[in-house]
């Protein structure tokens, strides 16, 4: 994207009447500034770009760009910029438009890491209450209240933050159908360098280190999260009796740490499974039902469903037909298991901590199917492999 002029110049915005809905995440880059706090942080240029309503009419405006203070690495920061002079053509002749933030701001929210350097994330129209935004001429006038999840993208570019709104705004109107494009939804397209005033870089934090020390699993930041899956040479194995073996395709795993603990919990879950038993491989399914996996530093490994109905069920299909079950087994809460190995690894935001699962003794029921087909009722299984644990800024 190409800077155009400093504040107070022109910036032309994308308006069209489709688009496509925000997403979130669970863990969130936060934008900090590589230097002194407290700090400012805005938009000084403005990006070109065009605004589109049905019909071909074109919207141009001029942004004042925007400032907003930063005492500390933060998950949004709040643009509240103006933008006037606004005109639209149609049929050779122009007529002024009117885009009003009444109160309203935008609430910058970039999410995960995508690629190195560059993040999906949000904007939220804020705070709740306020305006509504208005976009009115003298044929039509459009109102969007406070609402969230835009869709928008942000993008580390040396010492500043490119931030990019590409977002469905919903709202109502009033006038005739054709004068407004017979449309209560608006997309809104706009650009925004971010940087500082200070001169020093304006960066997104992701990357949290994780490690084990003096017997607790510590992150530099809190809160973290933490996320893993499975080591490609080292897949995750749960050996159920009679040597039947369930192996999935995906594995993930993954918590939060509020702050330095001696123990901590992570979420599994598995997709494209298999339960193989000689040379047969019958297709499965593991339903983890609001359980968790609790890890020790010492080493100790248990499971947690702390309802009736919390528990982990694992489904195995016939080979005749898909979703009739051969086999089910569930696994319910237990502690104290022996052992889950934990090393640290890598350095700074990138060290992590690695889990070498060694569990004995996890118990399970057969609740569904033939001892035959699907061993005793009730026995011991073993889980097994290994998880690269890493973190991010919470």
């Amino acid at each position: 994207m190409k800077r155009i002029k400093r504040l107070g110049l022109g910036v032309v915005m994308a308006l069209a009447l489709s688009g496509i809905a925000g997403t979130g995440s669970a863990s969130a880059a936060q934008f900090a500034v590589q230097g002194a706090y407290p700090d400012v942080v805005g938009s000084m240029s403005a990006e070109e770009v065009t605004l589109t309503a049905v019909g071909g009419i074109v919207f141009g405006c001029e942004s004042t760009g925007f400032l907003t203070g930063i005492s500390k690495p933060s998950s949004s920061l709040t643009a509240s910029p103006s933008f006037n002079n606004c005109t639209w053509k149609i049929g050779g002749v122009t007529h002024k438009q009117t885009f009003s933030m009444n109160g309203c701001s935008f609430e910058l929210k970039p999410g995960a890491e995508t690629e190195a350097g560059r993040f999906d994330g949000t904007v939220d129209v804020g705070p709740p209450g306020c305006g509504s935004i208005t976009l009115n001429d003298e044929f039509c006038q459009r109102s969007y209240p406070a609402q969230k999840g835009l869709s928008a993208e942000y993008v580390i570019q040396g010492k500043t933050v490119e931030a990019s709104l590409d977002g469905v705004l919903s709202g109502t109107y009033k006038g005739s159908p054709a004068n407004c494009a017979s449309s209560t939804a608006l997309n809104v397209r706009v650009d925004w360098t971010l940087e500082t005033t200070s001169g020093s870089p304006l960066t997104l934090l992701w990357r949290n280190g994780v490690f084990t020390e003096g017997g607790q699993i510590k992150a530099e930041t809190y809160p973290a999260f933490l996320d893993g899956g499975q080591d490609a040479a080292d897949q995750h194995v749960l050996t159920l009796v009679g040597n039947r073996q369930l192996t999935c395709q995906d594995v993930a795993l993954e918590g939060q740490l509020a702050s330095a603990s001696s123990s901590f919990a992570l979420t599994p879950a598995y997709a494209n499974c298999i339960v193989t038993v000689g040379a047969t491989k019958l297709p499965a399914m593991v339903d983890v039902l609001g359980c968790s996996y609790q890890i020790a530093v010492a080493g100790t490994f248990g499971v947690s469903c702390p309802g009736e109905s919390n528990l982990i069920r694992i489904r195995v299909e016939t080979k005749a037909a898909e979703g009739v079950f051969l086999c089910t087994y569930e696994i319910r809460s237990q502690s104290g298991l022996s052992s889950v190995g934990l090393s640290n690894f890598g350095e700074g935001d990138k060290r992590g901590v690695s889990l070498d699962f060694g569990v004995a003794k996890l118990a399970y029921t057969r609740v569904q199917g033939t001892a035959g087909n699907c061993g005793e009722k009730t026995a011991n299984a073993s889980y097994a492999g290994t998880t690269a644990l890493t973190g991010s800024v919470g």
